[in-house]
C-alpha cells in the first residue's frame, strides 16, 4: 500500500490518500488456440512453471526426480503423447526456490559422512554446512535444457539472494557453461516476461 500524505505540527503523519497495489492494467490479446486448445497442431508456445526444486547436497532420491523432470522437458520420457506435449514447451520458468536452505552443522551428520563434511564446517564459522553441489547440479541441467528452450530463473525465498523485493537476479556467474548460454536468463522477482505478444 503507498500512502500520500504530510506531516502535521504534532508529529502525525495525516493521509490524504492510499492505493493499493494490484495488476497492472492488461491489453486483450489476440486468440491463438485453435477451436481444439490442447491441439498441438498449431503454432503455440507452452511454457513450463516449475517451483521448489530444492536442489541440496547429493541425494540420490532428489537427483532422480530431477533427472525425471529434464528428461519430460527434452521429450525424452513418459508416452508417445507425453512426448508430443513436452515437446511443445520452448520456455522454462524456474519460479523460486531452486536451491534448499543452507543446514545447521550436525555432528553425528559429519560422523557419518566422513572427512568433507567436517572440512567444509571449519570453512564456515557460522555453523552452516555449504556444498557446491546445488549450484553444480542445477548449472549441468540449465546448460542442457538451455540448448532447446528459453529458461528463465527467478530467485525465491531460499535462493541465494537478496530477501527484500524486488530480489535481484541470482547471479550468471555462479552457473559455469549455463552462463554463456543465450538461452539462460536470470530474472528478478517479481519479473516482466512476454510471451507470444501475452506480456
Amino acid at each position: 500500500m503507498g500512502a500520500l500524505g504530510v506531516e502535521t505540527n504534532s508529529g502525525e503523519f495525516e493521509v490524504l490518500d492510499v492505493c493499493y497495489a494490484g495488476p497492472a492494467p492488461q491489453e486483450p490479446t489476440v486468440e491463438i488456440f485453435t477451436e481444439d486448445p490442447m491441439d498441438l497442431g498449431g503454432t503455440s508456445e507452452w511454457i513450463a512453471l516449475v517451483s521448489g526444486l530444492n536442489i541440496g547436497p547429493p541425494n540420490a532420491a532428489a537427483d532422480l526426480r530431477i533427472t525425471l523432470l529434464i528428461e519430460y522437458l527434452l521429450s525424452e520420457a513418459g508416452s508417445r503423447k507425453d512426448q508430443q506435449s513436452a515437446s511443445s514447451i520452448t520456455r522454462l520458468i524456474l519460479a523460486g526456490d531452486s536451491f534448499a536452505p543452507l543446514r545447521r552443522y550436525d555432528p553425528e551428520e559429519a560422523d557419518s559422512l566422513g572427512t568433507t563434511l567436517k572440512v567444509e564446517h571449519q570453512r564456515n564459522q557460522d555453523d552452516m554446512v555449504f556444498s557446491a553441489h546445488p549450484t553444480q547440479s542445477l548449472a549441468g541441467h540449465i546448460a542442457e535444457l538451455a540448448r532447446v528452450m528459453t529458461v528463465h530463473l527467478v530467485p525465491g525465498a531460499a535462493d541465494s539472494t537478496g530477501a527484500i523485493l524486488p530480489q535481484q537476479p541470482i547471479p550468471r556467474a555462479m552457473f559455469g557453461e549455463a552462463k554463456t548460454s543465450g538461452g539462460f536468463l536470470t530474472e528478478t522477482n517479481p519479473c516482466w516476461l512476454g510471451v507470444e505478444g501475452c506480456e
